[in-house]
């Protein structure tokens, strides 16, 4: 621990730390990417593409739920933010049709 010096001779004890800023406690430890959330990602991954095909197939037979899934979570990350404009606009025109 170390010592402070108060203005009025008192002393504050302060802790110090074991590790510098930034350093790992436990460099050895577990890697990123290991735990359930990670895999949790990786199943879902695996299935992406059919989940996407069955949303299309659906948004096609007039789900607009899924149409709007599929404009809001899939299409608008893929595309740039340039972009986002022009697919908004086309798909309100389809969908009004």
């Amino acid at each position: 621990m170390l010592k402070q010096e108060k203005s009025n001779n008192e002393t504050i004890e302060k802790k110090q730390g074991r590790w510098k800023s930034g350093e790992s406690g436990n460099p050895n430890g577990r890697k990123p990417g290991t735990g359930k959330i990670a895999k949790l990602r990786e199943s879902i991954a695996e299935h992406m593409p059919e989940i996407i095909s069955q949303m299309v197939s659906k948004a096609k037979e007039g789900d607009a739920q899924a149409a709007r899934l599929l404009v809001e979570r899939v299409i608008l990350q893929i595309f740039s933010s340039a972009c986002q404009p022009k697919i908004f606009c086309y798909v309100t025109k389809q969908i009004r049709l």
